[in-house]
């Protein structure tokens, strides 16, 4: 079960959709001892006490951050006390954090983590299996080909929405922490295109990674020019554009 250190890990679930709204999950953390009193019969430094994050071997990793609990929470309340697992909950953006559950007789959904351990050369970021790094251009298409091979990589393919949405969101965080300036309301004016790894050959699109050619999210009428396909930063959707290769 997924470990919720600080508010900056809940707003990158919240970005990545992990976590949906009126959403309620548990998380790995519990009340170790659970408290012997509920409702009003503590006070509140009592429902603050012993409250830990628990590994899959059920050792102690840590103690809940308490910062991180709604207010008025824990208080150990309901009809079936004793509530002694921490929730992650979402009402809205103004009600997003911590809440005392029943781990027994209340029904939410897990959110669950999984520790990959491969790690990323420096520069590079981890996005599901797979390390990316933005190089700012500008850059030819063969020239990116060339920059990708020689750090032993290859130009990346996209196979669905969520993929797209990320890669996306992290071209655009990287390029304007390197100096990207904004010309206006459009993000392709902003950003520009970052070339990935699509290219017209022997009439079909194909990919350079070799896996199947199954995702196009087309800007406009595009695709049917036989050029590497640029990706594009539109200010509501992430399309794709050709590019001359």
């Amino acid at each position: 079960m997924a470990f919720v250190r600080n508010q900056e890990q809940i707003n990158e679930l919240v970005k990545a959709q992990v976590i949906r709204s009126h959403g309620r999950y548990f998380i790995g953390a519990k009340q170790d001892p659970p408290s012997d009193c509920g409702g009003q019969l503590c006070r509140r430094e009592k429902h603050l006490d012993n409250w830990y994050y628990i590994d899959d071997n059920g050792e102690k990793q840590g103690k809940v951050s308490e910062n991180l609990w709604l207010r008025g929470e824990p208080n150990n309340q309901g009809e079936a006390p004793p509530e002694n697992v921490v929730t992650l909950e979402q009402f809205d953006s103004q009600k997003l954090g911590f809440n005392d559950g029943n781990g027994e007789q209340q029904n939410f959904p897990i959110l669950c983590e999984y520790v990959n351990l491969m790690q990323c050369k420096e520069g590079y970021i981890l996005i599901d299996n797979k390390c990316y790094k933005v190089t700012p251009g500008p850059i030819t298409p063969k020239d990116a080909e060339e920059a990708c091979k020689k750090e032993g990589g290859i130009l990346p393919s996209i196979h669905n929405d969520k993929r797209n949405t990320f890669i996306a969101r992290y071209a655009r965080e990287a390029i304007a922490k390197s100096g990207g300036n904004e010309k206006g309301s459009d993000l392709a004016q902003n950003y520009g295109g970052i070339l990935f790894g699509m290219k017209f050959e022997s009439g079909k699109w194909i990919n350079l990674d070799g896996s199947n050619v199954d995702y196009f999210r087309w800007f406009a009428i595009q695709g049917k020019r036989k050029e590497i396909v640029k990706y594009i930063f539109h200010i509501n959707n992430n399309k794709f554009r050709t590019s001359k290769s």
